[in-house]
């Protein structure tokens, strides 16, 4: 036992130990602080939201509804869904039990990343390349890590995945096959076709590492398709059978609307080819320069650091050309590209060590590695520590904070209707809490109002349209919020 404790405690072990509970610290502002400042935002976080909560009360595990009705369309998989509802069973309906699982995926991701350095290069590099992911502005925002949309944990698994391949064509594991396979099929079933957007990538990879024919040659290849297939078969063939049209519109949304055509607008504001180029360095920030370098540097690597260097270049381009092409385009679907694009700086990094044979000039690159760590660093916990709220969106989410205190208990609106238009999942996700604890409030119709009725309004053309057809007083207001008492209504102007 006196033996185990001192190699525990052996230079090497310790100073590994306290480079990872650093790491860990270190992680957690940026992916956890204030991770439930604000509230439920609009769009696909207000629509999981809404999943989760009325999964949460009718225990129905298979077919996600919106409103009471089975969800067509939003036809995406509930894994991420299904961990949402763990949550809550945990901690009650909230911003926090459905950020979560995003949070926790990226933890997980940047632990890979450390991982997968510490193992093929040193515990230096492992520490900056997690750093660097962490820091990537792309990485740690709203709907990546920082909501509950699908898109953090679609990146574990991307992740899991390419590293697994990796694996298992340096040491043809059967394992790291299984590995491949099983998060692949995690992937599919939290995002749908999206799981498989690095396709080309592992084609790529295996005919550049000649292992593509004798992959087919494997008899564990054919089971780990099993692996992969058949939980996915079952989800969707039982989908469609307790939901008559599920697979009609999982095709018109998925298969070949988002990617043949533009889906919902999202065309890439006019940009075409060049969207995701522009993207690049807002969301990468320092850390492109370092691509950049590596990507003309890479043919001079040598050892592992090329390999892994090799791989993860082949990883992300593959994927960048895919939504490239892609006729919608949205600025996060370039997340699972930052885990491989950190890899990748860091190989870098150390590129240069190994070049470099001047102590003063090292040391002059580790003075700036840790600049660079440093100031990325703190521009992300300006951005997340607190969050704060645009001047638009303090506007826009008016409403959404006073239900949140409703909810909370420290605001009554009971008898109060919500009169908005445009999506309200955000705002609805509230109102469910409200309404399952047997408070009287609901989204209303501006335009058949009644007399006594009690209304919240922010929308200006609302108030308009309220100004022209209702005589009303105003009880409180909450900046461009308004609570209003409809007196009555106004003759119908000629």
């Amino acid at each position: 036992m006196l033996n185990r404790f001192n190699t525990f405690f052996s230079d090497r072990t310790r100073l590994e130990t306290i480079v990872f509970l650093l790491l860990l610290l270190l992680l957690y502002f940026p992916l956890f602080g204030h991770l439930d400042a604000f509230t439920i935002r609009m769009w696909d976080e207000g629509r999981l939201a809404n999943n989760a909560l009325e999964m949460y009360y009718n225990g129905n595990y298979l077919t996600t509804t919106f409103d009471g009705a089975p969800d067509l369309w939003n036809t995406k998989p509930p894994l991420m869904i299904w961990c949402q509802v763990a949550f809550m069973h945990l901690l009650g309906p909230s911003e926090l039990a459905i950020r979560l699982p995003s949070a926790l995926a990226g933890l997980g991701t940047c632990l890979l990343v450390f991982f997968f350095l510490k193992r093929n290069v040193n515990l230096g590099i492992a520490f900056l390349g997690a750093m660097i992911l962490a820091t990537t502005n792309g990485y740690v925002h709203h709907h990546v890590t920082r909501t509950g949309d699908y898109d953090a944990l679609l990146v574990f698994f991307l992740t899991v995945s390419g590293m697994s391949l990796f694996y298992f064509c340096k040491k043809q594991s059967p394992k790291s096959l299984y590995l491949f396979f099983f998060s692949l099929m995690l992937a599919v079933l939290t995002k749908g076709i999206a799981g498989l957007l690095f396709a080309p990538a592992y084609l790529v990879f295996l005919i550049w590492k000649k292992h593509l024919i004798p992959l087919f040659k494997n008899k564990h290849f054919y089971t780990g398709i099993l692996i992969f297939l058949l939980p996915i078969l079952a989800f969707y063939l039982g989908r469609e059978h307790q939901n008559t049209g599920y697979l009609e519109a999982v095709f018109a949304n998925e298969l070949g609307g988002r990617f043949l055509e533009v889906n919902e607008g999202n065309s890439g504001a006019g940009m075409g080819y060049w969207f995701y180029f522009h993207y690049l360095y807002e969301h990468l920030g320092l850390w492109l320069a370092f691509l950049v370098g590596a990507l003309f540097s890479i043919w001079k690597w040598k050892g592992s650091i090329q390999n892994i260097g090799i791989f993860s270049l082949i990883m992300s381009l593959c994927y960048f050309a895919v939504i490239t092409i892609s006729k919608t385009k949205l600025y996060w679907y370039d997340a699972p590209l930052f885990p491989f694009l950190a890899v990748s700086s860091a190989c870098f990094i150390a590129f240069l060590f190994q070049k470099i044979e001047s102590k003063k000039i090292k040391q002059l690159l580790v003075f700036l590695v840790c600049s660079c760590v440093a100031y990325t660093y703190f521009n992300i916990i300006q951005k997340t520590n607190p969050p704060r709220e645009t001047e638009f969106d303090k506007g826009f989410y008016a409403a959404t904070y006073l239900l949140r205190k409703a909810v909370n208990k420290q605001y009554d609106l009971d008898g109060v209707q919500l009169v908005r238009d445009g999506r309200n999942g955000f705002n609805l996700f509230y109102i469910k809490q409200l309404q399952h604890r047997g408070v009287k409030v609901a989204m209303g119709d501006y335009k058949v109002l009644k007399t006594g009725d009690t209304i919240l309004v922010a929308q200006q053309h609302i108030k308009d349209y309220l100004d022209t057809h209702y005589e009303y007083e105003t009880l409180e207001g909450f900046g461009t919020l308004l609570k209003l008492r409809i007196i009555n209504s106004r003759p119908a102007p000629l």
